[in-house]
C-alpha cells in the first residue's frame, strides 16, 4: 500500500460526496491533456501523477511540458491541450486576440535573476548596458522591466534579445553570451550549481503571476474533470507538505533531469491549497502590457478568470 493512500481515501471520501449526478461512472470521464513548463510551479501535478492520485480521482491527465511558452501557446492553440501552466501576461494577452480561455488557478512558483559568472553583475544597476534575455509580452519580460524599473535603467538602457527557449537561455548564460535572465526554479538549481549568481527573485519583487488556465470548450465540456484535477493538485500539495523529501526527490532528477545532489538541496516554493488567481496581480500585468502597447488601452480583463471551480473575490 502506498503511503498517500490513506490521506487519499479521507479526501477521496469528500470528493466523491460531491460529485454530480452523471458524473459517477469512470467511463463517462474525459481524459484531459494538460501543457507544463519546465518549472516548479507544476510539481504538485507530478506527484499527484506519480502516486496514483489521478486513478484515484478516476480522471486520466496527459502531461506535455515545452521548453518555451512560445512552443506551449502554438499547442494551445492548436487545439492540443485543454489546459496550460501560464502567466497572467500571456493570458490577458492570448485573450485580447481573440483565443478563449479561462484563469481557473493560481500557481506557486519563482522565476530568478541569474547573472553569468563571467560578468561582475553585483546589484540591477550593473545591469545598465548588458544583454538581459527575455521571452517576450510574458512573466520574465514583465518581472525583468520592473527590476530595470527598481534600478532606475530606462528601457534603453539595458538589452532585451529575446531568448524563447529556457534551456537555451541557460546554454548561453553559461557561455557568457548573454548576462542575465530570469529562470525558472530547475534551471535556477543548475545555474547556481555551475556557479552562476542569484541576483533575486520574483517573489522578493512582490510578483504573482503564474496560473492554470484552461479553453472554454473544456470548462464547458470536462468541468468535473477540471474539478478533479484541481482536486488533485491539492493532494499533490499535501503530499509535499507531509512527506520528507527522501521519498518524492527522484522525481526532481527525473521530471526536471537536476543532479541527486543538487535535487537534494534545491529550494522549492511554499506550496498552497489551490487559490482564486488574485485581480491585483492581474491588474498589474495587464497595465505593464498597456503601457508597452502590447494590449488594447480599454481592455480590463472581465472574463479572464472563472471562479466557479475555486470561489474568490476576483473583481477585474
Amino acid at each position: 500500500m502506498k503511503p498517500f493512500f490513506s490521506i487519499i481515501l479521507l479526501l477521496l471520501l469528500s470528493a466523491c460526496a460531491d460529485k454530480k449526478e452523471g458524473h459517477t461512472l469512470s467511463s463517462e470521464l474525459q481524459p484531459l491533456t494538460f501543457g507544463l513548463m519546465p518549472s516548479f510551479d507544476g510539481l504538485p501535478h507530478l506527484i499527484a501523477a506519480r502516486y496514483g492520485v489521478y486513478d484515484s480521482l478516476d480522471i486520466k491527465v496527459n502531461f506535455i511540458t515545452y521548453a518555451s511558452a512560445t512552443d506551449r501557446d502554438a499547442a494551445f492553440l492548436s487545439g492540443k491541450l485543454d489546459g496550460m501552466l501560464t502567466d497572467y501576461p500571456c493570458a490577458a494577452l492570448l485573450q485580447t486576440k481573440g483565443v478563449r480561455l479561462r484563469l481557473v488557478m493560481e500557481n506557486d512558483g519563482c522565476l530568478s535573476l541569474i547573472t553569468s559568472k563571467k560578468y561582475d553583475v553585483r546589484n540591477p544597476e550593473d545591469l545598465k548596458g548588458k544583454n538581459i534575455a527575455i521571452s517576450c509580452n510574458t512573466l520574465i519580460e514583465y518581472a525583468t522591466d520592473e527590476v530595470m524599473k527598481q534600478a532606475r535603467l530606462t528601457p534603453g538602457e539595458a538589452n532585451k534579445p529575446e531568448i524563447n527557449n529556457i534551456f537555451l537561455r541557460l546554454m548561453m548564460l553559461e557561455n557568457g553570451q548573454i548576462t542575465a535572465s530570469f529562470l525558472p526554479g530547475p534551471a535556477t538549481a543548475i545555474a547556481v550549481n555551475d556557479g552562476h549568481t542569484v541576483l533575486l527573485n520574483t517573489i522578493q519583487m512582490g510578483i504573482h503571476s503564474a496560473g492554470t488556465a484552461f479553453t472554454e470548450e473544456a470548462i464547458k465540456e470536462k468541468n468535473e474533470e477540471i474539478r478533479r484535477f484541481i482536486t488533485g493538485y491539492n493532494l499533490g500539495v499535501k503530499y509535499l507538505q507531509t512527506y520528507p523529501r527522501d521519498k518524492w526527490g527522484e522525481i526532481l532528477t527525473q521530471e526536471f533531469g537536476l543532479p541527486e545532489t543538487v535535487a537534494a538541496q534545491v529550494d522549492l516554493p511554499d506550496y498552497r491549497p489551490a487559490m482564486c488567481p488574485s485581480s491585483h496581480d492581474i491588474k498589474k500585468a495587464i497595465t505593464w502590457l498597456k503601457n508597452k502597447g502590447a494590449i488594447p488601452g480599454n481592455y480590463q480583463g472581465e472574463n479572464l478568470v472563472d471562479t466557479t471551480f475555486i470561489p474568490g473575490q476576483f473583481k477585474p
